[in-house]
């Protein structure tokens, strides 16, 4: 039943085979297990339910069957405003017309939180964000990286027990998003909130989670603590995200592993040209020798019709090349 819970913590947020259909559309079941100060990065394809998953733990989604808990609470059929979840949806939702301030204690406002308190927690929060300086702004001034850490803010500034994060680092530049690894950073072990991320872009998040989960056609696989998960990713699908960039059909290796099941393999366990070989040499076609932004040269080669992108070692004389997989560095995926 632990789908993305870490051992030992006691889960804040847990999902009970839940089942969500929206039109044709189907997620689930869906079992989940968030603990305070984990951060469970959900990352697949548009359309594999991610942001459908966050609207159900929200509540703006009701499920069709099983449960949502918060604090071992049934919150299934729960207000939204009634479940303690702090949310930042991708459009990020800030007002406009109003300034960064009236944004961030907006959520104060409407509990009723005095005039003084709601300041004192403008002000800690907007210190621990780096965000003092926007105070007075109108949101509709702010960059969007200034205006996602404002939206945080306002999630985190009512100490939600959960929070959740759609597509945070959407439309970042790589300076912007890594800021916003050290915002997630800052929830995870400073405020101890169990956080659901969901996201396109794993690699640039994999630093601020605790562990992953591949979503696809609205099914959840659990692929554990980050390390593990970029060990052993499980679904070749998955494998792609996190950085594998071939995906070798098991039937293509011989009797090297299970025929239905394939090897994922970064680019720097297969080396194309004439340098020695200390795994599974093969013969390929080479089409096309490239620079990338790491400085190495890679080669793309047609291995019997399968598409391989390797690491260009030793010489390359004509078109036919050797192909040289290292199976030690390989995962097993399905």
């Amino acid at each position: 039943m632990r789908s993305g819970g870490g051992p030992g913590l006691r889960a804040k947020l847990r999902l009970e085979n839940v089942v969500t259909r929206i039109g044709a559309f189907t997620l689930g079941p869906v079992n989940l297990e968030v603990g305070d100060g984990e951060v469970a990065l959900i990352f697949g394809p548009n359309g594999a339910g991610k942001s459908t998953l966050l609207k159900t733990i929200l509540g703006l989604y009701r499920p069709e069957r099983g449960r949502v808990l918060i604090d071992d609470i049934d919150v299934t059929n729960v207000p939204v405003n009634r479940r303690e979840v702090g949310y930042v949806p991708q459009s990020l939702a800030l007002f406009d017309h109003m300034s960064v301030r009236d944004n961030i204690e907006f959520g104060l406002k409407v509990r009723g939180v005095p005039k003084e308190e709601r300041e004192r927690a403008v002000k800690e929060v907007a210190e621990r964000l780096h965000i003092e300086d926007l105070l007075d702004r109108r949101a509709s001034e702010l960059s969007w990286g200034q205006a996602q850490r404002v939206a945080i803010a306002r999630a985190v500034i009512t100490r939600p027990k959960v929070l959740l994060l759609d597509e945070p680092a959407s439309g970042l530049d790589p300076w912007s998003a890594d800021y916003l690894a050290d915002l997630i950073v800052y929830v995870r072990d400073e405020l101890k909130v169990a956080t659901v991320v969901v996201s396109q872009y794993a690699g640039k998040l994999l630093r601020a989670s605790t562990r992953l989960l591949f979503m696809s056609n609205g099914k959840l696989y659990d692929l554990g603590p980050v390390e593990r998960a970029l060990k052993s990713p499980m679904k070749a699908e998955a494998a792609a995200y996190l950085g594998y960039d071939n995906v070798i059909p098991c039937k293509a290796l011989g009797n090297l592993c299970e025929g239905s099941k394939s090897l994922a393999l970064r680019y720097s366990s297969v080396q194309v040209g004439e340098a020695p070989c200390d795994g599974l040499q093969l013969k390929g076609r080479l089409e096309q020798i490239y620079a990338d932004v790491d400085g190495s040269l890679k080669a793309r080669v047609d291995l019997n019709g399968i598409k391989v992108t390797g690491l260009l070692r030793g010489k390359v004389e004509d078109r036919h090349v050797n192909v040289c997989i290292r199976i030690d560095s390989a995962a097993l995926v399905e």
